[in-house]
């Protein structure tokens, strides 16, 4: 009896274990390059102030969006908290042409 209930609790540990290891890579696949994302975010905004051709007629401070979206970086926990990061920051200029396309 003591054997069978042994070996049954080093089989669940075993059951444990190894599902900690298979879950592990999956928290890992979605972890973020601050760096990377403030690098992004500084081209989007060098892009906008270049090329975006209703930037004059629009009412947006470029240095106050970037001041406020670099503040908003250290938060950002996941890939997709980075998309919604971006997709906002799309949505200060409220123009429909301006469009943020997620590739799976």
């Amino acid at each position: 009896m003591k054997k069978n209930v042994l070996v049954t609790f080093i089989v669940f540990l075993y059951f444990i274990i190894s599902c900690q290891e298979i879950s592990e890579p999956s928290r890992n696949i979605n972890l973020i390059n601050k760096v990377n994302v403030k690098e992004d975010l500084d081209e989007m905004i060098n892009t906008i102030s270049k090329n975006y051709s209703y930037l004059n007629y629009s009412n947006v401070d470029l240095n106050c969006i970037k001041n406020y979206y670099s503040n908003q970086i250290e938060s950002l926990k996941t890939k997709e908290d980075v998309l919604l990061m971006f997709e906002f920051l799309l949505m200060e200029f409220y123009d429909s042409h301006m469009l943020l396309n997620k590739n799976n």
